[in-house]
């Protein structure tokens, strides 16, 4: 399933992570199955509250497991 926020996230993995926009998807787990870790995903975040003006509070960031929570994260702070 494409959403435009997956799609713009799978721009910002293209650019600045070198990920292939075709391997992400909703189940995948950023650290195991991309191999991101801790400092990689609050890089990523300040990305994605660039790119779509928000802000994710600290707090939610262990919540932040798969490329489904980081679009519903932004989802829900775009509301």
């Amino acid at each position: 399933m494409n959403t435009p926020i997956l799609n713009a996230l799978k721009q910002i993995f293209e650019q600045r992570f070198m990920f292939s926009p075709n391997r992400l998807s909703y189940n995948q787990s950023l650290s195991k199955d991309l191999s991101i870790n801790q400092y990689e995903l609050n890089e990523m975040l300040l990305y994605v509250e660039d790119a779509f003006h928000i802000e994710i509070d600290d707090r939610e960031v262990p919540y932040i497991r798969t490329v489904g929570d980081l679009v519903y994260c932004v989802e829900k702070h775009r509301s």
